[in-house]
């Protein structure tokens, strides 16, 4: 549920249920596995099995760590209905094989349509997410966070101060 006086965030990217906090997480699989399966579990038709291998598969081509303790996991999956975030903030930082060589604990998973291929949308909203978790403020916001309530607060309020989202 979103403080009242939280501004109102893009519903086709970020959800009350897609965001987790303080979960703890052994390595990168894992940290994958949690993002997987609560998107699966929040969005009909897409498979947890499926959209793990997917994110895994990714992962394995190159990092998707943008550094300073931040990592934004992408793919596209079958049945996916449309353009999907999910949040994951760890309790402990894990290895992510950052640029930067510092270990991950804020994740901003997105997870767009397989046959999203030719419109660019997926890139902008990539382009978009990495640019917004790339603010130091947010990010110490972030960490400090509680719950996750307060998280999609400060996430809400982060998306509505910077560019306009793309549109879906």
């Amino acid at each position: 549920m979103l403080k009242p006086d939280s501004p109102p965030i893009p519903a086709a990217i970020l959800s009350a249920t897609r965001v987790l906090c303080a979960r703890d997480c052994s390595s990168t699989k894992r940290a994958l596995e949690h993002i997987a399966g609560a998107l699966a579990n929040s969005a009909a038709g897409l498979d947890h099995e499926q959209l793990l291998h997917r994110l895994v598969t990714r992962e394995k081509i190159a990092s998707t760590a943008i550094g300073h303790g931040v990592a934004v996991p992408h793919c596209r999956a079958a049945n996916c209905p449309g353009i999907l975030g999910q949040f994951l903030k760890l309790s402990t930082p894990i290895e992510f094989d950052a640029p930067d060589g510092r270990s991950v604990d804020l994740l901003f998973a997105l997870v767009v349509p397989e046959e999203e291929t030719s419109s660019g949308l997926h890139q902008r909203w990539l382009e978009w997410i990495s640019q917004l978790m790339s603010s130091k403020g947010l990010c110490v916001q972030l960490r400090a966070a509680p719950d996750e309530t307060t998280l999609l607060h400060h996430l809400a309020a982060a998306m509505q101060r910077g560019e306009p989202a793309p549109s879906t």
